[in-house]
């Protein structure tokens, strides 16, 4: 049964179908804070809006650590949902649904309920949930194909699990696919058994020789080192295994920002997940008075990888000015190489020549210059999600446009 507490809840923030009303925000804000303050919670930053009305999170300047955020408040897959599901971002939509469905009875409820509903413009935004027509407005076949490839995942996932409400279930699977992070987490505590039982296991190995007196020092070595070697090999496999997939509150309030100085950690002793700068910036002086706090920018993609335009609009709902690691894909002859800002080649070029490539930059560009009068009707706060989403369209293929003149020129 769907708990009718989320249900209600549900129903209520739906009656907007965009952002709720500012009290409405500030009361659910207030609840998440309380709640991770609650679980022992560090938060110096706060949530804050800018000058065009943008939510985002905004730290002390002169402070290094932005959150910290206890192991048990953020949202992995259960165990379960990996087990059911082979794509990460399933298993954690499946646990996110089965927390849904627990509605205040659910430990994260007071998260759950500072997230977007579904009727959210964030949400309709993401592209992976776009109509054909809709689609098309990207005038990039591949992309457009792409883009059809990720919403029939999503498709595929709620009619797995939508059996008591499609609604919730692909709510589950936008909030997921909007809200995810990748970062060591701490694999639901592993990490941080694995190191304790390897420093146990290692004191007890001092202690052998103090055991078997009566041994050769052949025989105390290898009983000393025996009860380390399980830990370590455990300790390996739980540090060097893939980044997993989490939802962190308050941390994913936080804007994207290419190649931002901020970084996931995970802290050991204390079991949580920490959001930091890797320097502390001094206090920044603004028309003769101390700007005490500033808008924290994180990168989504990570500092090691950065993410394109293409996973933000598909995946997160859209589109960075600018993006130093925007690509696109240009196909001839059947055979497609990627290119990235400034001209780089980022694939095999498979024995097409730069000049082939070149020319389809012509193409392609040609097609997305394409003027779309109705975007000129679309202004931003405007309730007509079919003008906001062309609006998005149009700002991808204006990214996709400065990315192609780079290399053809």
């Amino acid at each position: 049964m769907v708990s009718h507490s989320i249900l209600a809840f549900i129903g209520t923030q739906w009656a907007s179908t965009f952002s709720p009303p500012l009290d409405q925000e500030q009361e659910a804000s207030s609840s998440l804070a309380n709640w991770l303050h609650r679980n022992n919670a560090h938060l110096p930053s706060k949530i804050g809006q800018d000058e065009n009305g943008l939510r985002g999170l905004m730290n002390p300047y002169d402070k290094a650590c932005i959150c910290r955020i206890p192991r048990n408040c953020i949202i992995t897959a259960d165990p379960a949902s990996l087990k059911n599901n082979h794509r990460p971002i399933d298993a954690l939509a499946e646990t996110l649904l089965r927390e849904i469905r627990l509605g205040q009875e659910s430990h994260y409820f007071p998260y759950l309920e500072h997230m977007p509903s579904p009727g959210d413009l964030s949400l309709a935004s993401i592209g992976s949930t776009w109509s054909d027509e809709q689609l098309n407005l990207l005038r990039h076949d591949s992309t457009i194909e792409h883009f059809k490839r990720v919403r029939s995942q999503r498709e595929d996932f709620v009619l797995k699990n939508g059996d008591e409400s499609e609604i919730l279930a692909g709510w589950a699977y936008d909030l997921a696919s909007s809200r995810a992070l990748q970062g060591p987490f701490g694999r639901d505590g592993r990490v941080r058994a694995a190191v304790f039982g390897t420093m146990f296991a290692f004191s007890m190995a001092l202690l052998t020789p103090f055991v078997y007196t009566d041994t050769s020092s052949a025989a105390i070595w290898l009983g000393s080192t025996l009860p380390i070697v399980p830990s370590m090999v455990f300790l390996v496999n739980s540090l060097t295994s893939d980044e997993e997939l989490a939802m962190l509150p308050w941390i994913d309030i936080a804007n994207h920002k290419s190649q931002s100085r901020l970084y996931l950690q995970y802290g050991l002793l204390r079991d949580d997940v920490v959001l930091k700068r890797d320097t502390a910036p001094s206090v920044q002086n603004v028309g003769g008075k101390d700007e005490i706090y500033g808008f924290v920018d994180f990168d989504y993609g990570g500092t090691r990888y950065g993410v394109d335009n293409d996973k933000l609009l598909g995946e997160y709902g859209f589109v960075e000015k600018d993006n130093p690691n925007d690509t696109i894909d240009l196909c001839v002859n059947g055979r497609s190489t990627r290119i990235g800002r400034n001209g780089v080649i980022c694939s095999p070029m498979n024995d097409t020549s730069v000049k082939e490539l070149k020319i389809a930059a012509h193409g392609i560009r040609s097609k997305l210059a394409t003027t779309d009068e109705s975007t000129h009707k679309a202004v931003v706060g405007s309730r007509d999600v079919n003008l906001q989403l062309r609006l998005l369209a149009a700002e991808w293929r204006k990214e996709k446009i400065r990315l192609l003149d780079e290399f053809v020129n």
